[in-house]
């Protein structure tokens, strides 16, 4: 499913990527500005907002929050201000619920994911859910 969806929604292939894989803490951190091209994340931001949620319906292939949305959703976001830049986060439980359908085309032909299905792999301890941590330098 990651190389699959790597080319349209690297961000989100890349967290199911590493689902594969234990870590110490839990957590896994992330330097990459891609989560400041979303229009959600920026009115967060200027209206000081720690939490940020999308719609089911925004997974859909084509909506310009689609790729944010489904590597994202929810998460909270952090802002450290340091002198010359500010340090933006937002932070993302990578994990799969016990029963959910994500849609993600409707035309020409569904396309959707039943996430219950890595749910049980999680249970199984195929899979490892963990905490992503997305960190970018935004200049004052």
């Amino acid at each position: 499913m990651s190389v699959i969806a790597f080319p349209i929604y690297p961000e989100v292939a890349k967290e199911s990527f590493y689902l594969m894989f234990k870590t110490e803490d839990g957590t896994r951190v992330f330097e990459d500005d891609f989560f400041m091209g979303s229009e959600r994340i920026r009115l967060a931001l200027k209206n000081k907002k720690s939490k940020v949620t999308w719609s089911g319906s925004e997974y859909l292939l084509g909506n310009k929050e689609s790729r944010y949305a489904l590597a994202l959703n929810p998460c909270s976001l952090k802002v450290k201000e340091f002198e010359d830049f500010n340090e933006v986060s937002v932070e993302v439980p990578v994990t799969y619920p016990k029963k959910s359908r994500a849609v993600l085309l409707k035309v020409p032909f569904e396309i959707a994911v039943e996430e219950g299905l890595f749910h049980y792999l999680q249970s199984e301890r195929w899979l490892h859910a963990y905490n992503a941590t997305w960190k970018a330098r935004v200049k004052n």
